[in-house]
């Protein structure tokens, strides 16, 4: 069980924390909150110090319906994009937070809010059907590191791509496959062999087989 640690009469954001409940979640106090709202909530006094709990939920849902009466675009394309990036970044529970909230990915400021993400979309070339990609892999998300792609354009900038480069000219493994009339796997192999230089050169013979095996 992790140190105790004492939160009543402690502020947290719009939360005031009344006192300490009976129950521990996987060994961490809970803590009887009093929102400004009016509500009464439980939260783990981990994520209280965390900063991640901050009021009820009554902040969220007052944007939700905000959002909803004000741009009207909550079901479509770009507020999902914006939507998924922002639980990307922050929700643990989200399939692919591991690759991006959880090795320090996260969103500028200035997109809180759906608003000016969706007027800066707008300005630079977000059309039905491109992504929001990032420019650099490791950077975060925000006007200067994003840009709207193609799904093709998107998947040659994953940071998992493997970059080979011959006689000065660099390209993902994948299109030198393609422009070798071989497949990835075979470059794959020939890597675990041999330089980049000869695995990209050396000539690929198709085995055949004979009836009699000779």
């Amino acid at each position: 069980m992790s140190r105790f640690i004492d939160l009543t009469g402690k502020r947290f954001g719009k939360l005031f924390v009344v006192k300490q409940t009976t129950n521990y979640v996987n060994g961490v106090a809970t803590w009887l909150c009093l929102c400004d709202c009016g509500n009464h909530v439980v939260k783990r006094g981990d994520v209280l110090r965390r900063g991640d709990a901050t009021n009820c939920g009554c902040i969220g849902k007052t944007k939700q319906r905000t959002a909803v009466t004000t741009h009207g675009l909550s079901h479509s394309p770009l507020y999902r994009a914006w939507d998924s990036m922002k639980r990307r970044c922050k929700n643990p529970t989200t399939k692919l937070y591991e690759n991006y909230g959880g090795r320090g990915i996260t969103f500028c400021d200035e997109w809180q809010n759906f608003e000016p993400f969706r007027d800066w979309a707008l300005s630079n070339g977000y059309r039905k059907g491109l992504t929001l990609d990032r420019v650099d892999n490791d950077g975060n998300y925000c006007p200067q590191n994003c840009r709207w792609v193609d799904m093709y354009t998107q998947s040659r900038n994953k940071r998992n791509n493997k970059w080979l480069t011959l006689n000065g000219r660099t390209m993902i493994l994948s299109d030198w496959a393609k422009e070798l009339n071989v497949t990835p796997h075979v470059i794959e192999q020939r890597l675990k062999r041999h330089d980049t230089e000869t695995a990209l050169t050396m000539p690929h013979i198709k085995k055949s087989w004979s009836r009699h095996g000779d």
